[in-house]
């Protein structure tokens, strides 16, 4: 009953005015987080870290492989709009990252 009467509720507004309410509403949010204290930001990435998961979970196939098709899309067209300047700092950027390092370790037969 509540979601629909915020769905009428929500019709009956300008799209200026969703935009404020939207803008308040992501302030109290930024204001939310910036106030927490480390375990509280731990705890926070924990809890959609399994709400994520529990949704990848719940896809079909065809909806995981779309899911996977889009992200190559997008990600391909970003890396397409590069400058070479902005590649060459990419480049750098990823290996520097730990992960980069990491991986490279595992994968040199030393």
């Amino acid at each position: 009953m509540t979601k629909e009467r915020k769905a009428r509720w929500l019709a009956r507004q300008s799209q200026e005015s969703l935009d404020r309410i939207r803008a308040v509403d992501a302030a109290a949010y930024r204001r939310l987080i910036e106030a927490e204290n480390p375990s509280q930001v731990q705890n926070r990435r924990e809890i959609h870290a399994g709400k994520q998961r529990l949704h990848i979970e719940r896809q079909t196939p065809a909806q995981s492989q779309n899911c996977r098709e889009v992200n190559a899309t997008v990600h391909r067209n970003r890396i397409e709009a590069e400058t070479p300047a902005q590649s060459q700092a990419r480049r750098e950027r990823d290996a520097a990252s730990p992960s980069r390092s990491i991986e490279k370790q595992t994968l040199d037969p030393r």
